[in-house]
């Protein structure tokens, strides 16, 4: 049983022999991509480190635009308030010198109307006077 257990152990020892002659230049091949990816992973570190921190350049711009457009938007609803007060004001004086003034023209406009309705009619009574009294100073000049 010796010679068979010496051949399985000299077959066992050349196959390990084969494995560690092929696993060398795989365990060497294996360490260079891993040191591929570790020096890329550095470079992507590297890129996504500026990549962060314009980012939060840009959320720092996002925020103090938004801070401005707020501080522009309250003040234009402030100007927004006080042109409504100052239209109220106005709508309250036209109306205030509206029913001061309004009546008494309205009573100038009426008598004015009287009096030309008067005068028109003043008119055409001394014009069909006058109308009537021609004919009888022809008759009397015959």
């Amino acid at each position: 049983m010796s010679t068979p257990l010496e051949i399985a152990s000299l077959i066992a020892l050349i196959l390990f022999i084969i494995l560690v002659i092929c696993l060398i230049p795989t365990v060497f091949y294996v360490r260079g991509k891993l040191a591929e990816l570790i020096l890329a992973t550095q470079k992507l570190e590297a890129d996504l480190q500026i990549i962060v921190q314009d980012s939060r350049q840009l959320v720092q711009n996002v925020n103090e635009l938004t801070t401005r457009l707020n501080e522009q938007i309250d003040d234009a609803g402030k100007v927004v308030h006080a042109v409504v007060q100052w239209t109220d004001m106005v709508n309250r004086m036209v109306t205030a010198v509206g029913s001061i003034i309004e009546p008494p023209i309205s009573k100038i406009a009426r008598n004015i109307s009287l009096f030309r309705l008067g005068l028109s009619v003043f008119t055409q009574v001394l014009c069909a006077k006058k109308s009537n009294n021609q004919p009888k100073e022809e008759e009397d000049h015959v």
